[in-house]
């Protein structure tokens, strides 16, 4: 009787180099990994819209980092004394409109410029989205 299941990974060609940037966004899972990659000394940037936990916004974030999206006062909410956005974790809620749009702004071009430098190691999706 077998009390595993055995999987085979295919490698990832090209590997993962010291040199890459490696952008990570997802549930707090992503968090402990994107931890790790950074001290390992890896060239990562971590969950820009805060920590997401399913697939659809995952897809919405990557997306508004490619096109570059700007956030405008008209996407934002205003709930429990705190102006935040439907698209992002709490940690981009402020007291203060502009403060959030300018958080959420800087986050959204930091990952813009992170995605552009990095393009040569995804080349299956900047020729098509940037």
């Amino acid at each position: 009787m077998e009390f595993q299941l055995p999987i085979t990974i295919a490698s990832l060609v090209p590997p993962i180099r010291y040199g890459d940037k490696i952008l990570l966004t997802g549930s707090c899972f992503t968090e402990h990994i994107g931890g790790a990659l950074r001290d390992w000394k890896f060239d990562t940037l971590l969950n820009p819209n805060g920590i997401l936990f399913d697939a659809g916004s995952v897809a919405t974030s990557l997306i508004s980092y490619i096109q570059p999206r700007v956030y405008q006062e008209d996407d934002l909410v205003y709930l429990n004394e705190l102006w935040q956005s439907w698209q992002h974790h709490g940690v981009f809620s402020q007291m203060d409109k502009q403060e959030c749009l300018r958080e959420i702004n800087t986050s959204q071009q930091r990952a813009h410029a992170f995605l552009r430098e990095g393009r040569g190691s995804c080349p299956l999706l900047f020729p098509l989205c940037i």
